[in-house]
C-alpha cells in the first residue's frame, strides 16, 4: 500500500511512501535530509519534526517514525548555500618565472606540472600519430588514460596545441593557456573547503566552504562507515557534486576555465568514500585501509590528484597539514596536532617522523553535544563571566543563538570551572544536572549539561593521552619540543590560552604554541606548484612511524587520568 508524504518546507515536496517505510528512509531516498549527527540511529534526536496524521499534530524522530496513512511533514531542511570569497592572495611558495602563454615553459625540477608546445607529425594512423608525438616530446609520460585518448579526437590540428602534463599524467591539450586554473580540496567530515587558482597569476583567486552532506548518515566516521555499506555511491556523489558546482559557480564569475587538475586530502575514511572505495576494513581490528595512495581519477574532464594517507586513521589531510607546517623539514623537534572528527598526532623533526591518531568523536566540530552546531553564523563562539553573569558573542553578531560551536565549548568548559560553576570531573557543582545558557529564536533553550561535558572531556582526553604516549616512545619530554602548531577549523577563531586551560595541550609556555588554521587546504595549494612539496608528501606517508594508540597499554591508563580540568 501506497501513502501520500507532503514535505511543507520553504521547498515543498510530494513524494509517495510504502506502509512502514520510515520517513527519515523516505527523504534521505529523495534527497532531503534531515539534520542528524547519528545517521538516524535514533539517539541524537535532532531529526525531531512535526508531522500532521489524521488531523493530529505531533512531533516524531523522522528516523523512527514509520508511514502508515497520509501525512505531511513540517521541517526546513539545513542551507547548504556556498559561501564564496574571492581574492588575490599570493601562494606561499617560491615566485614561478615565464608562466605568460607562449613563452618558455615551466621547469621540470620546480614544479609538478608541465606545458609544453606541441607539433605533430602524420601518417596513416590517425590518433595512434597524435599520441607517438606526443611521447616524442615530452620525457616523461606515465600514463595516457582512456578520457585523454578520447579528447584527441576534439583538438584542432591547425592552431597553437599546448599539452598540459601533470606528475606525469597528461591532463589535457588547450589552445589557449591563459586562463587555466587548478582547485584544491579539503574534504573534511564535517565541511568542505577549496580553492580555486590561477596558474598564470599564481594566485588563489577565490574560496569556497560549505558542509559536507555526508553529515546526515552521521557525524562521526563509525557511522559514515557504517552507512557506506548501503550508500556508497550516493556518499560520493553528494561530494562531487557540490564540489563542482561550487568551482563552476567560481569559475564562471569570474570567466575563466574550470579547473583542468584537483588535488584533494581529507581522512582515510572521506577519501576512500570520494573514490568509491568501500572503507569497512578500517572499523576493524586491526584497522587497514584499502589504499593509502589512490591513483588519479578523472570525473568530466578534470584530472584528480589524492594526498596518500598514512594509516587508516591518519589520512591525507594530516600528511597535507605536515607538508604546510614545514615540520619534517626543521631540525628541532616539533609536535603538530590536528583537532577535527578524528585528533591526529604527529612529532617531528628532520630526521623522523611518528604519528598517531586518537579518536575525538565530533566535540571538535560542534557535534556530539545537544545543542551543538557547526560555526555558522548564529553559533556561540565565546564566552566571557563578569559579576556572576555569563555573556557570549556569535558568529556574524547575530540577535538570536542557534547553537554553540566548537570554539564556544572550548571557551565556555574552562571558564564554568574557574568560577566554580562545575567541579574538575566536570559535575556542577550545585543539584542542576544543566546549565541553560540562551534562547533560540522560536523560544527554544541552548544549554549544556553533564553529558555534554564529559564528552567534551573524552575527546580532549584522548589528544592528550596521544600526546604523551607518542613523547614516551620516543624517550622526550615537553621541554625537547620545540613548536607547537594546531590545525584544524577549531584553530582558526580558538585563544591558545583556551586550548591550555581545559587541559588539552600540557604545556604552560603559549608563545611555542602557533595555531595554523586549516593546513589541509593550504598544504594542498603549496603542492599545486612546488615539484618538492608534492614529492615530500608521498615521502612522508610511506616513511612516518604509526603507533596504534587503541592497542598502546599506557594510552587508556593516560586517557583516565585526563579526563579532568
Amino acid at each position: 500500500m501506497e501513502y501520500n508524504v507532503n514535505f511543507c518546507s520553504s521547498k515543498p515536496v510530494k513524494l509517495t511512501a510504502q506502509k512502514g517505510e520510515k520517513l527519515y528512509d523516505l527523504a534521505l531516498k529523495s534527497g532531503l535530509l534531515f539534520e542528524n549527527s547519528c545517521g538516524g540511529n535514533g539517539y541524537c534526536g535532532k531529526c525531531s519534526c512535526k508531522i500532521s496524521e489524521n488531523g493530529d499534530l505531533k512531533s516524531v524522530l523522522a528516523c523512527e517514525y514509520e508511514i502508515n496513512s497520509d501525512i505531511d511533514v513540517y521541517s526546513d531542511f539545513s542551507d547548504f548555500s556556498f559561501d564564496i570569497k574571492y581574492n588575490k592572495r599570493k601562494l606561499n611558495i617560491e615566485d614561478i618565472e615565464n608562466l605568460a602563454p607562449k613563452k618558455m615553459f615551466l621547469g621540470e625540477k620546480e614544479l609538478p606540472f608541465e606545458i609544453k608546445k606541441l607539433s605533430f607529425d602524420f601518417g596513416d594512423n590517425g590518433i595512434n600519430d597524435i599520441i607517438s608525438s606526443i611521447k616524442n616530446q615530452v620525457q616523461y609520460i606515465k600514463y595516457i588514460d582512456i578520457d585523454f585518448i578520447r579528447s584527441l579526437s576534439k583538438i584542432n590540428l591547425n592552431s597553437e596545441n599546448y599539452l598540459l602534463i601533470f606528475d606525469g599524467y597528461p591532463v589535457a591539450i588547450f589552445e589557449d593557456i591563459s586562463d587555466l586554473t587548478f582547485g584544491a580540496v579539503d574534504i573534511g567530515t564535517t565541511s568542505i573547503k577549496l580553492s580555486l587558482i590561477s596558474v598564470n597569476q599564481k594566485c588563489v583567486i577565490a574560496q569556497a566552504s560549505f558542509l559536507n552532506k555526508q553529515r546526515f548518515f552521521g557525524s562521526d566516521l563509525i557511522n559514515r562507515i557504517i552507512a557506506s555499506k548501503k550508500h556508497l555511491d550516493k556518499m560520493a556523489d553528494l561530494i562531487w557534486n557540490d564540489v563542482f558546482k561550487a568551482f563552476e559557480k567560481m569559475s564562471s564569475e569570474l570567466n575563466v576555465r574550470f579547473p583542468s587538475v584537483l588535488l584533494f586530502a581529507g581522512n582515510t575514511v572521506m577519501t576512500h568514500i570520494a573514490q568509491r572505495v568501500e572503507p569497512s576494513n578500517i572499523r576493524r581490528i586491526p584497522s587497514v585501509a584499502n589504499s593509502l595512495n589512490f591513483p588519479p581519477f578523472r570525473i568530466k574532464d578534470t584530472l584528480i590528484f589524492t594526498v596518500p594517507s598514512i594509516a587508516g586513521y591518519v589520512g591525507g589531510d594530516f600528511v597535507s597539514g605536515l607538508v604546510f607546517s614545514e615540520v619534517s623539514n626543521s631540525e628541532n623537534i616539533s609536535l603538530f596536532v590536528d583537532l577535527g572528527t578524528n585528533g591526529e598526532i604527529g612529532i617531528a623533526c628532520n630526521e623522523w617522523l611518528s604519528v598517531a591518531s586518537a579518536s575525538a568523536g565530533s566535540a571538535f566540530e560542534g557535534e556530539g553535544i545537544k545543542c551543538g552546531i557547526h560555526a555558522c553564523e548564529g553559533a556561540i563562539d565565546s564566552f566571557s563571566y563578569e559579576e556572576g553573569k555569563l555573556s557570549f558573542t556569535t558568529i556574524g553578531n547575530k540577535s538570536y543563538p542557534v547553537g554553540i560551536c566548537a570554539g564556544g565549548l572550548l571557551s565556555l568548559i574552562p571558564l564554568l570551572f574557574k568560577n566554580k560553576i562545575i567541579d574538575r570531573a566536570g559535575h556542577f557543582c550545585d543539584s542542576n544536572k544543566k546549565l541553560t545558557i540562551a534562547k533560540r529564536e522560536d523560544g527554544t533553550e541552548i544549554f549544556i549539561d553533564e553529558d555534554d561535558i564529559a564528552n567534551f572531556l573524552r575527546a580532549k582526553s584522548a589528544i592528550h593521552a596521544g600526546i604523551e604516549v607518542l613523547l614516551n616512545n620516543f624517550g622526550l619530554s615537553l621541554d625537547d619540543i620545540e613548536s607547537v602548531f594546531i590545525s584544524g577549523n577549531i584553530s582558526e577563531y580558538c585563544k591558545i590560552s583556551d586550548f591550555c586551560d581545559v587541559g588539552l595541550f600540557p604545556f604552560k609556555n603559549f608563545d611555542k604554541i602557533k595555531s595554523l588554521g586549516n593546513t589541509s587546504l593550504k598544504g594542498c595549494e603549496k603542492m599545486l606548484f612546488s615539484r618538492e612539496c608534492f614529492d615530500r608528501a608521498f615521502k612522508i606517508a610511506s616513511e612516518a612511524l604509526h603507533t596504534d594508540l587503541s592497542s598502546d597499554l599506557n594510552f587508556m591508563d593516560k586517557w583516565t587520568s585526563a579526563l579532568f580540568l
